[in-house]
């Protein structure tokens, strides 16, 4: 499949069937599961404090600053990065430093991360949790490809890598696996940064928790598989490697709830790199756009 991209890049063949499979053992796939169970009860947990209290709700402007709105929905980042807590710290310490999915998520991104930036999205938008999670989900090339073009973002290339969870029919929008994507710079950074590629774990699905209520979700976080750590040569792109680890949760609010339509309440949290200090503003900016591409999805 072939696609131009109005962003400058000439046109890319998507590499849906060049890239060999990642091979998992089982024991590999239960890892990937528990990361993505471990990273989603954690965002999970913070979303529960955010809407639990009116006041968490309006996101402190001494914590966060507003990076980008579109329509209901505005991406926050975090104006004084929470340090993290040396290892033996005291429990107390911790809590004051940072809530137990940042310490998760510390854990998990390793040290190879460059600048990472916490981004929190919050707000809602008309429609079901099924119109959510169909804009969302994604499990195949073809789809990856078709949700790009709808949200004109600046996907170039993508391949499903390993598939360790696929969607059925009592569960359409599961999906656990790992993925390849490369995107191009943002325009304001053409001829300074290179395109960047990422090899992450998407998890998607609905799960219903013990109240009885379904929530939404979908989770992407960097991995590296030996076999796919310089992506150059096969994919005939001179990219930079890049990470993200973010959550997004979708909760639909029924209508007469100070509505007379179904809204779907939205909270994402996740962290990216940035394309250095002085390019700060703009790759936050970008970064912001991508947190918001799967609503483009959604139908209104």
């Amino acid at each position: 499949m072939d696609r131009r991209e109005s962003d400058g890049f000439s046109p890319t063949t998507w590499t849906t069937n060049v890239l060999p499979p990642v091979e998992l053992t089982m024991e590999q796939r239960d890892k990937y599961r528990v990361l993505a169970t471990q990273l989603l009860s954690n965002t999970l947990r913070d979303y529960d404090i955010y809407s639990a209290d009116p006041r968490h709700r309006r996101m402190s402007r001494r914590r966060w600053k507003p990076v980008k709105t579109r329509d209901h929905i505005t991406v926050y980042k975090e104006r004084y990065p929470t340090p993290t807590p040396l290892v033996g710290a005291s429990s107390r310490t911790s809590r004051a430093t940072g809530s137990i999915a940042d310490r998760v998520s510390m854990a998990f991104r390793g040290k190879e991360w460059t600048e990472p930036k916490l981004l929190v999205a919050t707000g809602w938008i008309e429609g079901t949790l099924e119109d959510v999670m169909y804009g969302v989900a994604s499990p195949d090339a073809q789809s990856m490809l078709l949700k790009a073009t709808v949200v004109k973002n600046t996907l170039i290339n993508g391949a499903v890598l390993a598939c360790i969870d696929a969607p059925c029919n009592a569960d359409p929008f599961r999906f656990l696996g790992i993925k390849w994507f490369v995107k191009g710079p943002p325009t304001a950074l053409h001829g300074i940064v290179r395109p960047r590629d990422l090899v992450f774990i998407e998890a998607t699905g609905v799960t219903t928790r013990p109240n009885g209520e379904r929530i939404g979700y979908q989770l992407l976080h960097s991995v590296d598989p030996p076999q796919y750590r310089d992506m150059t040569p096969r994919s005939g792109m001179d990219v930079t490697r890049g990470r993200i680890s973010s959550c997004s949760i979708f909760r639909e609010i029924p209508a007469g709830l100070g509505s007379r339509h179904s809204k779907v309440d939205v909270y994402v949290k996740g962290y990216v790199e940035a394309h250095g200090k002085l390019l700060d503003s703009v790759a936050l900016t970008a970064a912001s756009t991508g947190f918001m591409s799967s609503w483009n999805a959604v139908e209104r």
